[in-house]
């Protein structure tokens, strides 16, 4: 009788299932950067300014997702709003002013 030593039995572990469930994102927030970016004539960033403002003030009361969309949205939307009201009163300056 000769000796065959025998390969252990290796088992792999059970496959654990895990599964996260992660709170939405704020549609205010989605919507105030896509709004932003946009610009749409000025309006868009008025639209992603005031969006962005809710949607920060959504995420903190119900937790949802998309806080930094919703700054970066207000962000954007402030530059665009800033830019807008510069261009209207230039455009307001060139229009009273006397042509020569």
């Amino acid at each position: 009788m000769s000796y065959q030593p025998q390969q252990p039995q290796w088992q792999q572990p059970p496959y654990q299932h895990v599964v996260v469930h992660l709170p939405p994102y704020s549609a205010l927030a989605v919507i105030s950067l896509v709004t932003s970016l946009l610009w749409i004539c000025g309006v868009g960033s008025i639209v992603g300014l005031v969006t962005g403002i809710l949607g920060i003030k959504e995420c903190d009361r119900t937790g949802k997702r998309g806080k930094g969309v919703a700054i970066a949205g207000t962000i954007i939307g402030a530059i665009g709003t800033a830019f807008l009201a510069i261009w209207i009163v230039l455009m307001i300056g060139l229009a009273s002013s006397p042509s020569s």
